[in-house]
């Protein structure tokens, strides 16, 4: 009795439906055994859906094949410099100016020689009274009563000279020769200031080429860490994000090189337009792209190198010696002048005229009242002396300041390029070991993707600082005066 019951227990209880048990979460493998899509057992995935785009062809400006055949082959960045003091249009406003003042001080200047003074005419003097005078006739020309007339031809020359006034001529003269020189000056300091833009618009075309060469090293890195994705992932040992992120890195890295294609191509327009050529013209930078370091190194001879050189602190010097000489001649602006004349010609009433004439006369103009002429002068002359003076002290200061930042940034940047060249080596050898990590199978393609971005940083920081290096060098010789 007791079996028969148990076993019908045991009949009932197996008929009875069981409580659904909650399902446990399943891991990728037995996730990725229940997809129709993968061979259970060797966990082959399909591809992923991903895109694979090519590097675009460079962008040209319009008709640049076409350019003038006469590239600027083997360029250096002297060279630029050179060729822009030949071409570039804006120095023309200093030549301009030096011709300006030139003429200004030629014309004061004329007034210290003799001015001679020739002419010939014809006279019809007429008068009342019987006075000599021209005829003045009525109707059908006939004479008025009491009229007579003088008829005359002559010819003459006239020359008169300055003899003394003070030295009020002279020093005007002398102002305006050496406003003639600081013209020149501030010529040289158009000059050297092209100069420098020039060599930075060049350093900076060489170094977007630079770039455009380490973008283009990425790509090619991009592309050979996706093909070990790839091959990973084929032989049933990689994930599909790997390939998708490879691909994602490939992708960014030709983004990246279009845009430093792009940034050397308006470098190097830049750098034509500073030179004064064509946008179009074709140029070639040489090998040799370093600005050679200076000989001098501290920082005092760099400073009395710049005040002696700079054409700044000349043209300042030459307007205080200048207006010292304008205040000299406002003193003396109404001294007496002494003057010595002549004259001598011919003169007769029939032609050609044979009575000879001649006369010989000093002078003296000597302005006695001129209503404040002078104490006006004297005040606007100290005051362009004034301004002279303060020009020039903030020359100096400024010069000085242009030597001590050129200074500090040069030493900065090279130290700088010696830390870049280190992050360069620890960046590489990361990627050495991301990769081989990856390929092992012991580390993931994250660490190959952190690893190539490091390196692409390190080496962009390298171009950077030599290209720092290069600018500062510039920057210093400029500051001391020596750029060519």
């Amino acid at each position: 009795m007791i079996w028969t019951l148990g076993l019908t227990w045991a009949i009932a209880v197996a008929q009875t439906p069981q409580q659904a048990q909650p399902a446990k979460p399943q891991t990728p493998v037995q996730q990725a055994q229940q997809d129709d899509t993968y061979q259970v057992g060797t966990l082959k995935a399909p591809p992923p859906r991903v895109q694979d785009p090519s590097i675009p062809p460079v962008v040209k400006l319009p008709g640049e094949d076409a350019a003038p055949k006469s590239p600027l082959v083997n360029l250096t960045a002297d060279d630029a410099a050179r060729v822009a003091l030949k071409l570039n249009p804006s120095l023309g406003t200093g030549v301009g100016a030096i011709q300006q003042a030139r003429g200004i001080a030629t014309q004061q200047q004329s007034v210290l020689g003799p001015q001679v003074t020739i002419g010939t005419g014809y006279d019809k003097i007429q008068g009342l009274a019987n006075y000599p005078s021209g005829p003045l006739q009525g109707p059908y020309l006939a004479p008025l009563v009491g009229v007579s007339e003088v008829e005359a031809f002559n010819a003459a020359i006239q020359y008169r000279q300055l003899i003394y006034d003070f030295n009020h001529t002279l020093n005007e003269v002398r102002q305006d020769k050496i406003l003639a020189k600081a013209a020149e000056s501030n010529l040289t300091v158009q000059q050297q200031n092209l100069v420098v833009a020039v060599k930075a618009a060049f350093y900076t075309y060489a170094n977007t080429e630079r770039l455009v060469g380490v973008n283009m090293e990425n790509e090619a890195n991009r592309e050979r860490q996706l093909d070990l994705a790839n091959a990973r992932f084929k032989v049933g040992i990689g994930l599909p994000i790997d390939v998708v992120n490879a691909e994602s890195s490939k992708v960014q890295a030709i983004v990246a090189l279009n845009s430093a294609r792009q940034s050397a191509e308006q470098a190097r327009v830049n750098l034509l337009n500073q030179i004064g050529v064509n946008p179009l013209t074709p140029i070639l930078v040489g090998e040799s792209i370093t600005e050679a370091p200076l000989s001098m190194k501290e920082p005092k001879a760099l400073l009395e190198r710049a005040v002696r050189s700079r054409p700044e602190v000349m043209a300042a010097r030459l307007n205080v010696s200048a207006y010292s000489y304008g205040v000299q001649a406002a003193r003396t602006l109404n001294l007496p002048s002494i003057y010595v004349s002549g004259a001598a010609g011919i003169e007769g009433q029939n032609f050609p005229p044979r009575e000879s004439i001649g006369a010989l006369s000093i002078g003296i103009q000597w302005p006695i009242e001129d209503s404040g002429q002078r104490s006006g002068a004297i005040e606007e002359a100290n005051g362009q002396l004034t301004v002279a003076k303060a020009n020039l002290e903030s020359t100096l200061l400024n010069v000085q300041n242009d030597v001590a930042n050129a200074y500090l940034a040069l030493h900065t940047s090279e130290q700088n390029v010696i830390l870049a060249g280190q992050e360069v080596a620890n960046a590489q050898e990361g990627v050495r070991i991301a990769e081989g990590r990856y390929t092992a199978g012991l580390g993931p393609f994250q660490d190959v993707l952190t690893a190539q971005g490091l390196f692409v940083g390190a080496l962009t920081d390298q171009t950077n600082a030599q290209n720092s290096v290069d600018q500062a060098r510039v920057q210093l010789k400029h500051a001391i005066g020596l750029i060519l």
